[in-house]
């Protein structure tokens, strides 16, 4: 092993790895190391050339956006820019960019939207599902659970897809349903509108760790018109999940076609290895990931 990677990366120092020896076993979450299908062989995968997931974002709920950005900075050095609004949903949030194709989304409830969105969820407009008396419940409406968040945490990540259609299908086949495909979008500050497809980003996905999927069609990146990324060092080094049943998720996520280190634990987390401008940070969907003042 490469002795410069025999670091402990503590999460009781911020997430930022202290310089002191580890087992080989904890460096599994600083890598991309793949779920190995059945049959292939290792050298498949050479550590000059790991496979990379098609991640596509992260996403991070906070109780308060504006509260949120000057925290996100102090933990990762680099401050978010507002992305838009989601009016469907009463959300907004904030980008960073962690590369040239893939970025970092920070997702509040938006004091905007929030109460059309409740009043029509109450009257049983067409967000959410059906509650008790006809109604619909709100709770189940909004996304990755914002109404209910108390601390900044990691939520979930969204995997690209060229083919929603041909992705769905497959997971399917290994018992996957990743709900209906729909159009969405977001309004920047500027008036003008994103656009991309999704399948559904509000379905129970094992505690975040499955992804949901998007295919921009046509639509830039996000990554590339954020602040962050390569240029101003914050980058997503690695990603793994945690399992009860990790043979089952890994036969899930290959089917999605991501690979990621798929390990076995007591409860769902997902595990975010980011490089930042003031070190390496590790972000698990199990715990608070910065306080807000």
């Amino acid at each position: 092993m490469d002795p410069s990677m025999e670091e402990k990366l503590d999460p009781g120092m911020g997430g930022r790895k202290p310089g002191t020896g580890m087992d080989p076993a904890d460096l599994s979450c600083a890598l991309w190391p793949p779920l190995w299908p059945p049959g292939l062989p290792l050298s498949t995968f050479s550590p000059m050339n790991p496979p990379r997931p098609l991640v596509d974002h992260l996403i991070y709920v906070v109780p308060d956006l504006e509260a949120a950005l000057p925290a996100v900075e102090a933990t990762l050095g680099v401050r978010p820019v507002l992305g838009g609004r989601h009016p469907e949903w009463g959300t907004w949030n904030a980008l960073l960019s962690l590369g040239s194709d893939v970025y970092l989304e920070v997702v509040a409830p938006d004091p905007v939207h929030a109460a059309s969105v409740a009043s029509r969820t109450d009257a049983g407009g067409e967000v959410g599902e059906t509650g008790e008396g006809g109604g619909r419940d709100l709770r189940l409406a909004t996304l990755f659970g914002v109404d209910r968040v108390r601390a900044p945490r990691l939520a979930t990540w969204c995997a690209r897809a060229e083919s929603l259609e041909s992705r769905a299908a497959a997971a399917a086949a290994v018992g996957l349903d990743v709900g209906p495909l729909r159009e969405g979008g977001r309004e920047r500050p500027d008036g003008s509108r994103v656009s991309w497809r999704i399948s559904d980003p509000t379905g129970d996905r094992e505690g975040g760790v499955v992804p949901f999927l998007i295919a921009w069609g046509t639509t830039p990146h996000p990554a590339g018109g954020v602040p962050g990324g390569a240029s101003l060092g914050l980058t997503l080094e690695g990603l793994s999940v945690e399992h009860p049943d990790p043979e089952r998720i890994g036969r899930w996520l290959k089917a999605l076609e991501v690979e990621v280190l798929v390990r076995e634990a007591p409860a769902p987390a997902l595990v975010a290895v980011l490089n930042t401008p003031l070190g390496e940070v590790v972000h698990r969907s199990d715990a608070p990931i910065f306080p807000l003042t």
